[in-house]
């Protein structure tokens, strides 16, 4: 087996990599100790698997990879490598504005950065079909239910990918879910939204979607609307598929969101006074402030003296895991 340990570059701003590690590891991420474990999947459908970590600290960071492949990886498949996981860790992200002007002029943002979010990072899914499956699977449930589905997905449909430290997989392909059963997909836990997922990738594959193609577009109204072209997908879904598989400037407004922006903000319950607080207090920032102010927000409220009534999803890890 072939395997190099490269240096993955960032742009300037802090690193909190233990945010990478201790929240929202959801598969097919994975986390052992300080290291970040991913299969991904290069553009000629060979996988490797990545194991990152920082040597450095959250205010100089030093970011290494460790890539596993069968067979030796010619250069442009590395730089290919270093530049998606770079990308779906927000390391080409420069953060200083937000972590340096934004969030000290924000006394519930200053309160979250203290409990030890500064330098969080907006993790996004390397493909957008996984984001898509995400939010879907997000839909009108608990978030433990959110990672225990995709785990599932990602076992039962996802490729298998071994390398020195076990197991890694790949999350299914558009083709792998639109060939499964409504019953494999019920029994990974979707329950009502199975048939919905089915639809959906059979629609990306019998219409020729090209999601990926999305990330290239500046509109971000555009993307949002082509996304709600898709089977399941509304309003909050395409918000949250904005944050987790564009990184754009979005902020999705459900139970847990508008919690937090009535209890710890002040806001009228509606959303359309919610969406405009969001606009003008976060402006650009609102997909880091939701990063955020959604990581164990029953925990850093307490030193605001607020006793947050939702218990944060974001620490929850599978129990294999």
């Amino acid at each position: 087996m072939w395997s190099q340990e490269l240096k993955l570059p960032s742009q300037p701003g802090p690193v909190q990599w233990r945010h990478f590690t201790h929240h929202y590891v959801m598969a097919p991420w994975q986390a052992e100790g300080d290291n970040l474990i991913r299969a991904l999947v290069r553009p000629d459908d060979d996988p490797v698997v990545t194991v990152s970590r920082n040597v450095g600290s959250v205010e100089a960071p030093d970011l290494r990879v460790l890539v596993y492949a069968d067979s030796d990886l010619p250069e442009t498949a590395v730089e290919w490598v270093v530049d998606a996981l770079g990308e779906a860790l927000g390391l080409m992200d420069d953060v200083t504005e937000f972590y340096d002007v934004i969030v000290p002029a924000d006394r519930v943002l200053a309160a979250a950065a203290a409990h030890g979010l500064r330098g969080a990072r907006l993790r996004t899914s390397p493909d957008v079909f996984e984001a898509v499956v995400a939010a879907v699977a997000s839909q009108n449930v608990h978030f433990s239910r959110t990672y225990q589905v995709m785990d599932r997905l990602t076992r039962r449909f996802g490729r298998p990918v071994p390398y020195p430290g076990g197991i890694a997989h790949t999350f299914p392909s558009v083709e792998a879910i639109a060939q499964s059963t409504e019953e494999d997909l019920r029994s990974s836990g979707l329950g009502y939204r199975a048939p919905v997922l089915q639809a959906l990738a059979g629609n990306i594959l019998g219409e020729g979607v090209d999601l990926q193609r999305l990330r290239h577009d500046p509109d971000t109204g555009y993307i949002r609307d082509a996304l709600m072209e898709l089977p399941g997908v509304g309003p909050f879904t395409a918000d949250l598929v904005l944050s987790i598989g564009f990184r754009r400037a979005s902020f999705h407004l459900d139970s847990y969101t508008k919690t937090i922006l009535e209890v710890l903000y002040g806001v009228e319950p509606d959303e359309t006074t919610m969406t405009a607080f969001v606009d003008t207090q976060f402006s650009s920032w609102k997909h880091y402030a939701m990063l955020l102010l959604t990581t164990d927000t029953d925990r850093w409220a307490r030193s605001l003296g607020i006793d947050f009534p939702i218990k944060s999803g974001a620490s929850y890890r599978m129990p294999n895991g």
